[in-house]
């Protein structure tokens, strides 16, 4: 098997090279070892396979993770860990090229995110609400580019209704959120244009 230090350092084209010299018995005995070895492709397959109950699995398994790196646990020990969110968040996306459930997952720590503040009484300092306010700002970006903008409006709106006020935070939400809306409205006209 390749070592896991060689194919961080080969670009696809010598891996391409090398898998293209194996043949299928070889390759399947491969990806079940990388399947054994690492959570990641495991996710990977769970994600892609499309079988409901482990891909929700998998979703729920990020969810709680989240929570738990928000939340301070009984003792009030641990929480705001935005820096942890945010790598279980880069991992996900590694692992699951399906937009929608990023995005769904993107604006469950943005809700966790908010409930946790509001929860405390909001006093975590500017970057957290800076940390809050552009991970919005890039989740509703892939909303519009995936055109799921619409169908997750609710839940948006949702996070904005639960946000902070201090800081000006519930205020850039909603200022966030009327530009994207803009930004959908000329989309839709582009898009009406177009099929005309």
């Amino acid at each position: 098997m390749l070592s896991q230090a060689k194919l961080m350092t080969m670009d696809p084209v010598e891996l391409h090279k090398i898998l293209d010299q194996k043949n299928k018995e070889e390759l399947l005995e491969e990806i079940i070892a990388l399947y054994k070895k690492f959570k990641v492709v495991r996710e990977f397959y769970g994600l892609s396979n499309k079988k409901k109950k482990e891909h929700v699995e998998i979703i729920e398994g990020y969810k709680h993770k989240i929570t738990n790196a928000l939340w301070p646990d009984g003792n009030f020990e641990g929480g705001l860990d935005l820096e942890k969110v945010n790598r279980l968040l880069k991992q996900f996306s590694s692992v699951c090229d399906n937009t929608k459930d990023q995005i769904e997952l993107e604006l469950y720590s943005l809700y966790q995110a908010n409930s946790c503040a509001i929860c405390f009484g909001g006093d975590f300092g500017e970057e957290y609400y800076e940390y809050v306010e552009e991970r919005f700002d890039q989740t509703l970006n892939k909303m519009i580019r995936s055109r799921s903008f619409e169908n997750q409006k609710r839940n948006v709106q949702a996070i904005i209704k639960n946000a902070f006020e201090g800081y000006g935070h519930k205020d850039r939400l909603e200022e966030l959120m009327a530009k994207y809306e803009s930004a959908k409205h000329v989309q839709n006209e582009n898009t009406t244009r177009t099929d005309r």
